[in-house]
């Protein structure tokens, strides 16, 4: 038996998939394109996943009390956790910045998290933020709940 094509238009590019569930859950994309084309060579997805279930280090062992992190909601689509970090530098150091990304499409998601090194920058950085609007929306920020 011959097995058809999905398409009967030529392949665009060829796409490697890598996933390790031991790094941080991350997922890492490669594209090729097979003839010149406008893709970007190289993609990285970071996906929260269950916020229960244990998500091991790749070395890492810095810890930040829970009292240093913020939610941040109501985040443009087209944020990524650089742009969120330069932000939140304003207020001070930043630690960890999270933008959480959906699993299946790889889109944002509007919200991600601010840990800052000190809960003076973080008190800070609710103040300054929560209800600052950026690209037209007024972000939340609260404390983050465990």
């Amino acid at each position: 038996r011959t097995r058809q094509p999905l398409s009967s238009s030529p392949p665009q590019c060829f796409a490697s998939f890598s996933f390790n569930p031991t790094k941080s859950a991350s997922i890492s994309t490669t594209f090729l394109p097979l003839r010149p084309t406008r893709f970007v060579s190289n993609v990285a997805l970071f996906s929260q996943f269950d916020q229960d279930e244990e998500i091991l280090s790749d070395g890492d062992d810095r810890s930040f009390s829970p009292d240093l992190k913020l939610f941040v909601g109501n985040l443009p689509f087209s944020v990524d956790s650089a742009q969120l970090a330069e932000l939140f530098e304003s207020a001070g150091t930043v630690e960890v910045v999270e933008v959480i990304y959906d699993k299946m499409s790889g889109r944002s998601r509007g919200f991600g998290f601010v840990t800052m090194s000190s809960i003076e920058e973080a008190e800070a950085a609710k103040q300054q933020f929560d209800g600052y609007e950026l690209d037209g929306r007024a972000l939340r920020v609260n404390w983050y709940a465990v």
